[in-house]
This record gives C-alpha cells, structure tokens and sequence, in this order.
C-alpha cells in the first residue's frame, strides 16, 4: 500500500503477505478495513485495536470486487474468475 499512513491506526498495516492489496473499504460504521490482496485472501484490519485478521483461504484468484453491506454485518467478495463469496459477521473481529 502507497500513501501516508492513517494516523488512527498506530504505525499502519504492514504488508507481510508479499502480494500487492487490490481492494480496500472501511466499514459503514467501525474502524474495521477490509483489504483484499491479490493472492486471494482478505484481511480485516480492526484500527481501534489494532489488530488484524486473515481468510488466506477466500479465494485462490485475485480479488476484483470488495463491498461491505449498508448494515455492516456482512460483506462480499468477488474474484477475477467470477466466483463471489458471502461473508457474515465475524464475532472475534466485529
């Protein structure tokens, strides 16, 4: 990721998995980004904890598409082969 970091989230997000993001949106109503990489996978990036949860097994091509729900409680992916992938709320995270 490029850009100055976002100072709510002490340091930023370090980009350990060695694959560029694709998609990123924050949250209707929390400091909560879902970021998609190009990998497959998608992480959550919880800011106000700072903590960071990882779905290395969303997809096995690259994310197009991210969309978080208007109520917040669900959010859908979209890989480049076509196969789109619901998400529920994630208890842990959320």
């Amino acid at each position: 990721l490029q850009g100055s970091p976002w100072p709510h989230a002490k340091g930023g997000i370090r980009n350990v998995r060695g694959t560029p993001a694709v998609c990123l949106t924050w949250h209707p109503d929390k400091q909560l980004l879902a970021i998609a990489w190009q990998d497959g996978a998608v992480s959550i990036w919880d800011a106000a904890k700072c903590h960071l949860e990882e779905d290395s097994k969303a997809h096995r091509q690259s994310i197009c598409q991210l969309l978080w729900h208007p109520d917040g409680k669900h959010f859908m992916t979209a890989d480049v082969q076509g196969k789109v992938r619901h998400r529920a709320q994630h208890p842990r995270t959320y």
